[in-house]
């Protein structure tokens, strides 16, 4: 094998580890299953069931009481989900603010009655061998300034209303 056919092959091998999505995977699978699971319970109002069923570390940064409030606000407003579709899945081991561990962090293109073009952004963690939901970051897309981030695995609560 001459050394450019090597050196070729090295490229392509470092450029395909250096992506990491994973949607396909076994990992993202479940852990898009969680993410899908999860959104469903906020799209049905169920946001104490929401804030019960994510990860530790998600309910150690923010209360019931305070979740329930910001996500109440926002997604009242929103109304009914018309439509929600993947993007992109990515996997990661180290998040700024959070501890190092397994992450996969959804990205989807989201559209509901009174908010027609948004992306929501569901960071899934890996706890007790479970995929469970650690962040949660809806953006307007038109508007390009978060809607509401309630990204838990950095050490902040940053609510725009």
């Amino acid at each position: 094998m001459s050394l450019k056919n090597s050196l070729i092959k090295t490229i392509l091998m470092l450029l395909i580890l250096a992506v990491p999505s994973i949607a396909g995977t076994a990992p993202g699978k479940d852990a898009q299953k969680k993410a899908e699971s999860w959104l469903a319970l906020v799209d049905s109002a169920q946001y104490e069931a929401s804030w019960e069923q994510a990860s530790e570390l998600f309910r150690s940064r923010i209360e019931k009481s305070q979740w329930v409030k910001i996500i109440t606000s926002v997604r009242t407003s929103f109304e009914k989900l018309r439509s929600r579709k993947l993007k992109n899945a990515s996997f990661m081991t180290s998040l700024p603010g959070a501890p190092d561990g397994r992450y996969v962090v959804l990205r989807f293109e989201t559209s509901f009655k009174k908010k027609k073009s948004a992306e929501e952004t569901v960071t899934t963690m890996e706890e007790g061998g479970q995929w469970k939901v650690s962040g949660y970051f809806i953006d307007s897309l038109f508007a390009r300034k978060p809607l509401i981030s309630i990204l838990i695995v950095s050490h902040k609560l940053c609510w725009t209303p």
